[in-house]
């Protein structure tokens, strides 16, 4: 019979300390946090890495509310919160679509849009200095394995 998780308590050192550390899930989340706290000091605080990337779909023109969220794999009313919240920083603006008066688009303010390249700027800076350590290899292993997962759960 094979061994479970927990009885294996004696073989882990005190850098694996729980049954779970070698699970890919466990794995990721540890990696997202350290991504998240690598790149928190780029972002100001009306921005994230998922506004940014509403911006960066929205900054040459305008784009429906569920074509975002179609994009994003977010459903609509959340991506309608984010929107808001988004607007009320004055990132974007909402209003009806000029082709189909039903739909509502999203488009990049002018401060929405200096915010965003500033932050670029601060992003690309810090993905250069981790290319001593993350090679172009490795980027592109890490890029397979999310798409991979990703591809698993659609």
């Amino acid at each position: 019979m094979p061994q479970s998780r927990h009885q294996k308590r004696q073989d882990r050192t005190p850098l694996q300390p729980t049954p779970y550390d070698d699970l890919v899930c466990f794995n990721f989340y540890r990696g997202w946090r350290a991504v998240q706290e690598f790149y928190a000091p780029a972002y100001p605080d009306t921005l994230n890495p998922q506004r940014l990337y509403i911006i960066g779909l929205c900054i040459d023109e305008a784009r429906r509310v569920s074509d975002i969220a179609e994009i994003m794999q977010i459903d609509d009313a959340a991506i309608s919160n984010i929107l808001r919240r988004m607007e009320k920083d004055k990132l974007i603006i909402r209003r009806k679509s000029q082709i189909d008066g039903r739909s509502i688009e999203a488009k990049v303010t002018a401060y929405g849009a200096k915010i965003a390249i500033e932050t670029e700027k601060k992003l690309e800076a810090l993905d250069e200095s981790l290319e001593q350590d993350i090679t172009s290899k490795d980027r592109q292993i890490l890029y397979k394995l999310v798409k991979v997962i990703h591809e698993k759960t659609s």
